[in-house]
């Protein structure tokens, strides 16, 4: 026979053998057998007896006790785990979904919804140009003031993207290189990276997809190979020419609503965190100067940096010869151009912007670049009457369109 306490004291099953079960009072607070030295036989005698019936009925589980014949307790069960499916919140559609057999739209109807709405100034204002479009054939349902040209703000970056997803590979990427030049000189040479990091690059990222860290650590190893470790530095940011703010008031760059348009920049040029925090007033001599800071910590001794251009104006860009001492790229133009749109990113438009003019052989200037999108779209067979652009983000006041341009080029 095995015997088990219950003792709360130890607060688990003790196994106890039965050979031994006279000790058992002396595992517990109290005894259940108290034996007073002076009483008679008989008291001593029925006291033995209550205190054994109690301990039978304690084993028995009959009374309250710490004593059991029962087997010893199975482990808890672990608490369950429960594997709650994840739920995605439910979108609700802008407009229900047409059935098949619904009516084509009738232009008449249209045309007088149109009507009721741009002649309202509290909905829409007090020019409006309006056109209500069948996708597949073109034909025009409803429309107000089609032709009127009129200013189109940041709509006007469709037609930069649009000519720029249609000259320009979406697998380029912008490349920002070191080329040595005589003696000990270096060049610094961007093609439009204007999202560098500072530090090390993010191959994940879009923004920061490059580093100057990077740059100058690559340039620092490649350097000693030619025994160069004291140099001096130029900048050469001449791919891009002519202002760097074209049309923009210049409150629009400190007030963080675009940069200069540079060849290079940390961050788009901003001079702290937030999307529209103020720029850099000269993005690309910023970043030359973190670029020397960089080498200098590779343990290159670095004179400069001061602007020189490499050989012709723009032509540094395209050295892959053995002149070239490291280079860092940006993340491909289909990326960039799906970045510019879905964030409204004015500098990085321009950018685009620049780039389509490099690439169909025009200036890469705010002008050149604005006569090179204009020229694609006309030779994807667009209207461009009435369509006039001082830039191609829409900050400029002077960008004119009509809303039948922006209609044809959807």
């Amino acid at each position: 026979m095995h015997i088990f306490s219950k003792c709360a004291d130890s607060r688990r099953v003790t196994e106890i053998s039965a050979e031994n079960h006279g000790s058992i009072c002396d595992l517990y607070r109290s005894s259940y057998v108290a034996v007073v030295g002076k009483l008679v036989g008989g008291v001593v005698a029925t006291a033995l007896v209550l205190a054994g019936g109690y301990l039978w009925a304690d084993i028995h589980d009959f009374v309250p006790g710490s004593l059991t014949l029962a087997p010893a307790p199975a482990p808890p069960v672990p608490f369950p785990t429960l594997d709650i499916p994840a739920v995605e919140p439910a979108t609700a559609p802008v407009l229900p979904q047409l059935s098949a057999t619904a009516p084509e739209p009738q232009s008449a109807y249209v045309s007088a919804l149109v009507t009721e709405l741009a002649s309202d100034p509290l909905m829409l204002g007090e020019r409006v140009g309006v056109v209500v479009a069948d996708p597949l054939t073109g034909q025009v349902l409803g429309q107000a003031s089609q032709n009127t040209p009129m200013v189109p703000a940041s709509v006007q970056k469709l037609l930069t993207a649009a000519a720029g997803a249609e000259v320009l590979d979406e697998n380029r990427t912008l490349k920002t290189k070191v080329v040595v030049g005589d003696g000990a000189q270096i060049y610094l040479v961007g093609e439009g990276d204007m999202m560098l990091a500072a530090g090390a690059g993010n191959p994940a990222a879009l923004l920061g997809r490059s580093g100057l860290g990077d740059l100058a650590h690559g340039a620092a190893i490649s350097l000693r190979d030619r025994n160069l470790t004291s140099v001096e530095l130029f900048l050469d940011d001449s791919v891009f020419t002519g202002p760097s703010t074209g049309p923009w008031a210049m409150d629009l760059v400190t007030d963080g609503y675009a940069a200069p348009v540079a060849a290079l920049a940390i961050d788009v040029g901003r001079q702290k965190e937030g999307f529209y925090a103020p720029r850099d007033l000269d993005p690309a001599l910023v970043a030359a100067r973190e670029f020397a800071t960089a080498l200098a910590a590779e343990g290159i001794t670095v004179t400069g940096p001061s602007r020189r251009t490499y050989g012709e104006p723009g032509t540094a860009v395209s050295i892959t010869d053995d002149r070239l001492v490291a280079q860092v790229e940006s993340a491909p133009l289909g990326e960039i151009i799906d970045y510019a749109m879905k964030t409204s990113d004015n500098t990085i438009t321009e950018i685009i912007g620049h780039t389509v003019a490099r690439q169909v052989g025009q200036e890469a200037s705010f002008a050149g670049a604005t006569r090179a999108v204009l020229g694609v779209l006309r030779d994807l067979g667009l209207d461009t009457t009435g369509v006039s652009m001082v830039d191609n983000s829409g900050l400029g006041e002077k960008s004119l369109m009509p809303a039948k341009f922006v209609s044809d080029l959807l």
